[in-house]
């Protein structure tokens, strides 16, 4: 994720141009070096001579890419209710690579892309996380937890006049919108 640098290369003691070669994760173009991945890059710079100098020895340095660092960003849900119908959950990596949630634990499921389905009541814990790539290190997963509460309850009766001598009535009525 570095930007592109200029190698720092004296000049042949002859003044004619030093000439690079790479090899690894990474390109150059006059003397600027490019990185493109992780791993050793070995950098080569040569002076071929001309009609009155030889050739000056080879300089080569090599160094050690590491993948670029990365972190997520999630936040913990809010509280819902049972009846709470399926929701998106929302993370980020810093990397801008796409983080995949999961639940850790507790009554709900989780279905592409990261909608979760509420199962029960109780805590849930999500897990996100983001593996990487070859130039990114895996980020450290995230968990973030949030309650699901009982849902509400109204009974209403469907008819309550009755007269006396009467059998008594089945009662009727809606339990959470449910004919019973």
């Amino acid at each position: 994720g570095d930007a592109p640098f200029d190698l720092p290369a004296a000049p042949a003691s002859s003044g004619l141009a030093v000439v690079y070669e790479v090899s690894g994760p990474a390109t150059v173009s006059g003397g600027t070096l490019t990185l493109t991945g992780a791993g050793v890059v070995v950098v080569r710079a040569k002076q071929a001579g001309d009609d009155n100098y030889l050739a000056a020895p080879d300089a080569v340095q090599s160094f050690q890419v590491l993948k670029a660092v990365q972190t997520i960003s999630f936040n913990a849900p809010a509280s819902r209710s049972y009846e709470s119908a399926p929701f998106e959950l929302v993370a980020g990596a810093s990397s801008g690579l796409p983080v995949r949630l999961r639940v850790g634990f507790g009554p709900a499921l989780m279905s592409e892309p990261n909608r979760i389905t509420l199962t029960g009541t109780g805590t849930i814990g999500v897990i996100a996380s983001q593996e990487g790539n070859a130039k990114i290190e895996a980020a450290a997963e995230v968990t973030r937890f949030f309650e699901v509460t009982k849902a509400a309850l109204t009974v209403r009766a469907a008819d309550a006049s009755r007269f006396f001598g009467f059998p008594n009535p089945m009662l009727t009525g809606t339990i959470a919108g449910l004919a019973n």
